[in-house]
């Protein structure tokens, strides 16, 4: 009796060319190898989403075995440490956030794609762990999205430092106030108080015309007469 078990299911035609295509590749031609490849692609997922899972249930052990180490992390990650140099023993999750990070091309705007290639090539690329990491590096603001709405049709999304997209921010007419509030509030925790302004240059961040002035106003009006909250000289015209 054969071990085997008849699935059926439907994929897109795009899907199934390709997948065709690929099997042919790889076997020489498609019939007869489509059952094998498939059970073999099925396969490769589980297994991927299954090392994800278990990546994570290390990284929960590890942070009840080495409580300030694994708070070391958000900081070491966000200031580019190689995670080979940090002290104790970070986890598994953190060592691969970092290699992540520095695969990822400097100070510029990039498409998902890039993302999810940078992931793949240092943690896999299976459905869990892509949103995973996805999940950290936003979250980490290491990679910092256009606001939802904002130039729809663009492919490259994601800018991958603070300073790309604070320029963006305050060039850009389709990105408000509001949307600058949003985004600097929630990466506050992870980048600092200060971070929007600090990520522009001087000859930007001095000049009293910001969009930001339209939140700082607002929030700091008591520092605006001569400096910013964080520290930034600013001159009145």
């Amino acid at each position: 009796m054969s071990d085997k078990e008849r699935l059926v299911f439907y994929v897109s035609e795009p899907t199934a060319e390709a997948f065709r295509e690929q099997v042919a590749d790889m076997y020489g031609k498609a019939d007869g190898n489509m059952s094998l490849a498939g059970e073999n692609a099925i396969r490769e997922w589980v297994d991927n989403d299954r090392a994800a899972r278990i990546e994570d249930k290390l990284d929960a052990v590890l942070a009840e075995l080495d409580a300030p180490a694994c708070e070391r992390e958000r900081d070491a990650a966000v200031s580019g440490t190689d995670a080979d140099t940090l002290p104790d023993s970070p986890t598994p999750t953190h060592k691969r956030h970092v290699q992540i990070v520095h695969t990822l091309p400097e100070d510029t705007w990039i498409d998902g794609d890039a993302i999810d290639a940078a992931i793949g090539e240092v943690a896999g690329d299976s459905r869990g762990t892509l949103k995973k990491y996805r999940t950290r590096l936003e979250r980490q603001g290491d990679i910092i999205p256009l606001p939802e709405g904002v130039d729809p049709g663009a492919e490259e999304r994601y800018a991958t430092s603070p300073r790309v997209w604070a320029l963006r921010a305050e060039n850009d007419d389709a990105i408000t106030a509001a949307h600058i509030d949003a985004v600097v509030g929630e990466l506050e925790d992870e980048l600092g108080e200060g971070w929007y302004l600090d990520a522009l240059p001087d000859a930007i961040a001095e000049n009293n015309r910001l969009k930001y002035d339209e939140i700082a106003a607002t929030d700091y009006e008591p520092e605006r007469n001569g400096h910013h909250s964080n520290g930034h000289e600013v001159t009145n015209e």
